[in-house]
């Protein structure tokens, strides 16, 4: 019964899979199409990026393909992103106004990920850890971005 049982759920694990990459390849796909409607781009550009990226070019050769204006729209778009980004994880981690500040200066200034943990409570860290492996970040086992101890992983 126990096998049974381990069996069904390992399928119905590899059977919903597929579905949740085509969700998050639905969402890439959407918001893609958002920030080329931000941004204004023509068909053209749109052609040239897509062939970039099915290459795998770098940002600075994909942001190549922008007029300034919209590289400035576009660093502005992702400045927001950021900041909705930073008040939802002050709201999640329960940090206090003294902490967001720490963290956002930290940023500013390029430090790194030790002295942002530095900043944070344990209980802080291991909301932090469950967050970024429920979030399925694919980084390391399972452990979180900001697993504490595990070195960096490289972004693709």
């Amino acid at each position: 019964m126990r096998k049974s049982l381990m069996a069904i759920a390992g399928l119905s694990v590899i059977m919903t899979a597929p579905l949740a990459l085509a969700d998050r390849a639905e969402h890439r796909a959407k918001h893609r199409e958002h920030v080329q409607d931000q941004l204004n781009l023509s068909e053209e550009q749109v052609e040239e990026m897509r062939a970039l990226r099915e290459s795998g070019a770098s940002r600075e050769e994909l942001r190549a393909v922008l007029t300034q204006e919209q590289q400035a729209k576009m660093d502005e778009l992702h400045g927001e992103r950021r900041q909705r980004g930073a008040e939802r994880m002050q709201e999640y981690l329960e940090l206090s106004d003294e902490q967001a500040e720490q963290l956002r200066e930290i940023r500013q200034n390029g430090g790194g990920r030790d002295e942002m943990q530095a900043v944070l409570s344990d209980e802080q860290l291991e909301k932090m850890d469950e967050l970024h492996a429920r979030r399925g970040k694919g980084r390391g086992e399972g452990k979180g971005r900001y697993y504490r101890g595990a070195a960096p992983a490289a972004e693709s």
